[in-house]
């Protein structure tokens, strides 16, 4: 991704580029007897300016998708997958 002179995010075709964008996140909780997935495969995008409203009911993982996009997950839970935020 190349930054415009107005800082603007673009990809190699001069589209725009998704200001986040997350692909196969799972976050996995780590037990005596394994993994346990909380959150399974999740993949979006977001661009400069979009908003995202994520509903789901109590206990689907909405905090925890948060919480891993800011690194804060709690002590024994851990994500994979990748997040890009800015091209980065």
């Amino acid at each position: 991704y190349t930054a415009t002179s107005r800082g603007s995010l673009m990809d190699g075709s001069g589209k725009p580029a998704p200001l986040l964008e997350v692909d196969d996140l799972t976050i996995s909780l780590a037990t005596p007897h394994g993994e346990v997935p909380l959150v399974s495969d999740v993949s979006l995008q977001v661009a400069a300016g979009e908003k995202l409203g994520l509903v789901g009911e109590s206990g689907s993982g909405k905090s925890l998708l948060a919480l891993s996009l800011i690194r804060l997950l709690p002590p024994g839970i851990h994500a994979t997958g990748r997040v890009r935020f800015g091209g980065q």
